[in-house]
């Protein structure tokens, strides 16, 4: 073992050393990619030195130039595990350079090794190098000088440390401060190693190896940014163990603080939700006496009819669910002792005490022209409420749909305004529209300007326990817990089933058969129902 080689040899083994070290490092820490790549560059560092040491023991040219090509190898690949380390300890977000420096690294050496008479080392071009440096130390080694495509790779190995050495101080910001200023100072003497290698590989002069001594300036580097390292986090520990009494003061006093706005805010809000709860209270308590008001003005206790046999039932959505307690629907039964004169049954769009003062007003305006104008036929009434309804709606957006009907010396009749329309039974169990189906018209709904209002009376005959079922749209929408509704046929095939009875009694028989339908589900709407038995 020469002189030249045995340092190299050393360099080799205390590389691997490291290597070892730090893939341990990356196995038990959690920046373990950063520690792989050093780990990756210090195995072909030692590659690196045990091939040069090689080339130096080589006593021929054949042997010199197989150590020379897995010098070159070696090198190369070190050069890219070099790339990836300084790519993960930069944190660099752009990645096309370094891949586009490997991809040129690795088509040079595949091409110079494959046709090395072109692009490699040969025996064509064997050389040998006389290396003098003083002190009795002299050498001969036996190695080929490079053809074209290693030239260029050499070249671009050395044209890679050049960039990533001006990554380094252009992202500068990457870096700690004191970690930027020793790495760059390492960079300088890693790049000087770097750029001698190269020159001998391209033949500019004689001289031994020096990659080793550069990548031992790296090391020295990573040692003393780690002891940075340390002592930081040490100064901040002894900063804070010296300090600790008094943050935690701090703290405490901050918490205290914001403990004492909490519990202001605390009583404020108290204070809100109490007054928001006198305010829900006077409001239910405003609406319980709106509703019992409306409930007051639709007639609940009536006489016995001579001729005819009257069941109500009313219902707004409220008594089932969290509601105003205030309706849209509202009835109203025109009499004069036992004497049956008609009945009106209304529904105004929307929900809440908007609908509810709504029902009031229209209830007033529909008693009036059914009372002055008896003896014109329905359409004509009909229209005249719709005038009176448009005037006094003009700003609102409510409307009204709903049937009004009058007892008639043969039986009854009615109009529709854009309501579900009523349903007839014969004593004979046959079930049928009021308005034939084929006509198909249920005429406008009340209050709208836009609207002709335009109305179509029709008489229906009335035989002795012939009755007429009217309803608003809450009870066939009624729904189950499955979402289906109870529907307009259901509602005829029950009412077909009353039989002769009582109107109280086929009341009770709907009610029951649409309870059972919606089980445990709330009531959505207000529902009303009336039925008119001729006796």
């Amino acid at each position: 073992m020469n002189p030249f080689s045995f340092p190299v040899y050393i360099m080799g083994v205390i590389a691997v050393l490291i290597a070892i070290n730090y893939i341990w490092l990356a196995i038990t820490q959690k920046r373990n990619l950063f520690y792989f790549s050093f780990a990756a560059m210090s195995l072909l560092i030692a590659v690196y030195d045990f091939t040069s040491a090689n080339l130096y023991e080589s006593s021929s040219f054949s042997q010199g130039i197989f150590w020379q090509r897995y010098q070159l190898i070696s090198l190369t690949l070190f050069s890219i595990s070099f790339l990836w380390f300084i790519w993960l300890w930069g944190g660099f977000s752009f990645r096309f350079p370094f891949y586009f420096f490997i991809t040129l690294y690795l088509l040079l050496l595949t091409g110079g090794l494959t046709f090395p008479e072109f692009g490699g080392f040969s025996l064509n071009r064997m050389q040998p190098v006389f290396i003098k440096i003083g002190f009795g130390y002299n050498h001969t080694i036996f190695e080929s000088k490079p053809g074209v495509l290693f030239q260029l790779l050499f070249c671009l190995l050395l044209s890679g440390y050049l960039f990533v050495f001006y990554q380094i101080y252009r992202h500068k910001k990457n870096f700690h401060p004191d970690e930027l200023h020793s790495l760059l100072i390492g960079m300088i003497f890693f790049f000087l190693a770097a750029m001698n290698d190269t020159f001998i590989g391209l033949g500019f002069y004689h001289f031994i190896y020096l990659m080793e001594y550069g990548y031992l300036a790296l090391v020295i580097i990573m040692i003393y940014n780690m002891q940075k390292r340390f002592l930081r986090v040490f100064d901040q520990n002894e900063e804070l163990r010296n300090h600790l009494e008094e943050r935690v003061r701090m703290r405490t006093e901050e918490l205290t603080d914001a403990m004492d706005e909490l519990e202001t805010i605390n009583e404020k809000l108290i204070r809100t939700n109490l007054e928001m709860e006198r305010i829900q209270r006077n409001a239910d308590k405003d609406m319980r006496i709106a509703a019992h008001i409306q409930r007051q003005l639709l007639p609940s206790e009536f006489n016995s009819f001579s001729q005819w046999d009257l069941a109500v039932f009313f219902q707004p959505v409220s008594q089932f669910s969290r509601g105003s307690g205030v309706s849209g629907d509202f009835y109203d039964i025109y009499h004069k002792g036992d004497e049956f004169h008609g009945l009106a049954l209304f529904d105004v769009s929307g929900h809440g005490i908007s609908s509810s003062l709504i029902t009031i007003m229209a209830k007033s305006i529909i008693f009036r022209n059914f009372s002055q104008h008896s003896r014109k036929k329905l359409d004509e009434v009909a229209k005249k409420i719709n005038l009176e309804l448009n005037q006094e709606l003009r700003n609102v957006e409510n409307f009204l749909s709903g049937i009004l009907l009058r007892a008639e010396s043969a039986g009854l009749e009615y109009i529709n305004a854009g309501h579900p329309d009523i349903l007839v039974r014969r004593s004979s169990g046959e079930v049928f529209c009021g308005l034939p189906s084929d006509e198909g018209n249920y005429g406008h709904i009340l209050g709208v300007e836009l609207l002709p209002g335009s109305f179509q009376a029709v008489s229906i005959p009335m035989q002795s326990n012939d009755m007429v079922l009217l309803f608003t749209d809450g009870l066939v929408e009624g729904k189950n817990s499955k979402g289906e509704e109870f529907g307009n046929e259901p509602l005829a095939e029950i009412f077909a089933q009353c039989g002769a009875n009582s109107a109280q009694e086929c009341l009770q028989s709907i009610l029951a058969s649409y309870r059972s339908f919606i089980g445990s589900s709330e009531q959505v709407d207000d529902i009303t129902i009336l039925i008119l038995r001729k006796k």
